[in-house]
């Protein structure tokens, strides 16, 4: 093999590489699309780190525009102030950290998919509902969480 078959395959190689990395890229950074939206108001900061974790499953739905499964690959987290949410590398790609506090947080009774679930609720999400399973939020009760409501976060009593 001479020296120009090898640069060929090297510069071949090197192009189809880029494109198979360019295109997975795009693909994460589309489907993380409502997880940044929330992010914009709800980012995690370095001081809302979580005093105990649990593995669960989420799901972030859009409404009549799909939705986004993290089953398997989510740690809600809770502290003094409130829950957090994050993914596990390297699914957390394009997924910083969500913390919602207390005051802000209704978690309501609701269907998902034939099955029972609880959504968390928020006054901003533009549409977006964050679905949670009965084990995630029993876990969230007995760790200082809210309790279970009906309602919506935007008409809470003061």
């Amino acid at each position: 093999m001479d020296i120009g078959a090898i640069i060929e395959r090297v510069y071949l190689l090197t192009i189809g590489s880029s494109v198979f990395v360019g295109l997975m890229g795009f693909a994460l950074y589309r489907h993380s699309w409502r997880w940044r939206h929330l992010a914009v108001r709800n980012g995690a900061l370095d001081t809302d780190r979580p005093d105990r974790e649990h593995w669960t499953n989420l799901v972030l739905d859009g409404g009549h525009i799909g939705w986004n499964s993290y089953g398997g690959v989510t740690f809600i987290g809770v502290n003094a102030r409130g829950v957090t949410l994050r993914l596990l590398p390297p699914f957390s790609i394009f997924h910083r950290p969500l913390f919602f506090r207390f005051d802000q947080v209704v978690i309501a009774p609701t269907r998902w998919l034939f099955q029972d679930a609880y959504e968390i609720q928020l006054p901003d999400s533009s549409g977006i509902r964050i679905v949670i399973n009965g084990a995630a939020v029993r876990w969230i009760e007995q760790n200082g969480g809210p309790a279970v409501r009906s309602g919506h976060a935007g008409a809470q009593a003061a």
